[in-house]
């Protein structure tokens, strides 16, 4: 896969998994979304005009996700403009994918 690739599947998987919830639209949340995912991830969404920050105190800008796996900074992306996630051996990409296809 390149990165633009995941790129765009891990976008797609994260408004699949809010619309299994029934969280959408994002939008209509009062600050950021939150959601734990199997295999140690968790990530925020901030569908807002304004930063916000997660109960850990870190900023999520308008319209950013940021991610955890295991408590730990694993991604930092906006749709439109990119930004990093991490690849290390059991967090990476692909697992941070299936984490996201088989959430609930």
């Amino acid at each position: 896969m390149t990165k633009e690739t995941v790129d765009q599947e891990i976008f797609e998987a994260i408004m699949e998994l809010a619309k299994r919830r029934g969280d959408t639209p994002l939008n209509k949340c009062p600050g950021l979304w939150n959601v734990k995912l199997s295999g140690g991830f968790e990530l925020w969404a901030n569908p807002q005009k304004e930063q916000r920050k997660t109960s850990g105190g870190i900023e999520v800008g308008p319209f950013q996700f940021y991610v955890e796996y295991n408590g730990w900074p694993f991604a930092m992306f906006h749709p439109m403009t990119g930004g990093s996630i991490g690849n290390g051996g059991a967090a990476n990409s692909e697992s941070f994918l299936a984490a996201l296809r088989c959430g609930k």
